[in-house]
């Protein structure tokens, strides 16, 4: 089904997609250099039908309850991630940059960031990810929204 492949496409790429975040903190800034470690994934997706959106959330707590990711980022604009779900490692390196808070990772697309002394919080809805939310229409079935927030605690 095109709407469930979209969610774990969006799932996906907020899960791989982070990259730096600054934002005003009083008179300081908040850096993003140091450690992050995945801590929650807020959603919120709503589709025409109840039994699917109940279907398709308690598919992403279970893929939450599952996710292990860290993200180290350093002062030059690169980074290390680790991320492991049911039990797989896997680790890669790569490239990011922030701007006017949106935040971009090896070139992919941008996520909504808000960041304090010791959390990140990356967001991005699906429509931000995929345009036009009735491209995914299958069966009359029409999802109405679907945010995703994805927390991370710095270490």
């Amino acid at each position: 089904m095109k709407a469930t492949k979209a969610m774990w496409a969006c799932l996906a790429l907020l899960s791989l997609g982070f990259a730096s975040c600054e934002e005003k903190n009083g008179n300081t800034e908040a850096s993003i250099v140091g450690t992050w470690k995945y801590a929650a994934l807020e959603h919120d997706i709503q589709t025409s039908d109840e039994t699917l959106t109940a279907t398709i959330n308690a598919a992403v707590d279970e893929v939450a309850a599952t996710m292990d990711m860290t993200y180290t980022f350093d002062e030059q604009g690169t980074y290390t991630a680790t991320s492991s779900m049911d039990g797989e490692p896997e680790t890669w390196d790569g490239t990011y940059t922030y701007a006017d808070g949106l935040l971009a990772l090896d070139e992919l697309d941008t996520l909504k960031c808000a960041l304090t002394d010791t959390q990140m919080r990356l967001s991005a809805s699906l429509e931000d990810m995929v345009g036009d939310l009735s491209d995914l229409e299958q069966g009359g079935i029409q999802i109405l929204r679907a945010d995703l927030t994805v927390v991370f605690d710095k270490q």
